[in-house]
């Protein structure tokens, strides 16, 4: 598992989730993808739609960090 930033730590605990994911089952897993997901989309694309901004871009490697 790669190690997590503070910044990615902060974001997940900000929603209430896990910063450790040793011990998650598949369906914990998938609930966090999904909600850093609609966070990406909510609240992650830029002014001008073609992008991440810089939350889209955290959000993006929480995903990235979350075992396969």
């Amino acid at each position: 598992m790669k190690s997590l930033t503070e910044a990615q730590e902060n974001l997940l605990r900000t929603l209430g989730f896990p910063v450790a994911f040793e011990n998650l089952n598949d369906a914990k897993l998938t609930r966090i993808e999904d909600a850093l997901s609609n966070e990406i989309q909510t609240h992650g694309i830029n002014k001008t739609s073609n992008g991440l901004n810089d939350y889209g871009e955290l959000y993006r490697s929480c995903i990235i960090a979350l075992p396969d």
